[in-house]
């Protein structure tokens, strides 16, 4: 029962957030998204490595392939990226295959309640390019 305190902590930390707040985070995400986001994809392959990941909100994971390859991938399910810390699991169909594509899963292990989801989407990801300035009200 050692988990409840930080996950206390970590609720009692996201109640301090603003309406305000994630409104602007969520405007300043699509931006993003808008600009960086490039065709769909059936699928990668990593040769079984992914070389790095972060979240993108919690219906989105950016995966890392090679140096400077990334992918947006869009989930649906429990899982929740913003909970990735250490580790991501990747389950691909067949099992053991070395790309990822549509119906595949993702799951978080360190959330406090692990996940798992589908992926509904992949995405090329152009992580240089520029974001514009989103409008101040």
């Amino acid at each position: 029962m050692k988990w409840i305190l930080p996950l206390a902590g970590a609720i009692a930390l996201a109640g301090c957030q603003t309406t305000e707040d994630r409104a602007d985070r969520a405007e300043r995400l699509e931006a993003e998204i808008a600009a960086r986001q490039g065709a769909e994809v059936d699928r990668i392959c990593f040769a079984r490595n992914v070389n790095g990941w972060r979240a993108l909100g919690r219906d989105a994971l950016l995966l890392r392939e090679s140096v400077n390859d990334w992918y947006k991938v869009d989930l649906a399910g429990t899982c929740d990226p913003e909970w990735a810390f250490n580790a991501i699991g990747i389950e691909t169909r067949p099992a053991g295959s070395s790309c990822l594509s549509r119906g595949d899963h993702i799951s978080t292990p360190d959330a406090p309640i692990g996940g798992r989801c589908v992926i509904t989407a992949i995405h090329e990801w152009d992580e240089d390019a520029e974001i514009p300035d989103t409008p101040e009200e």
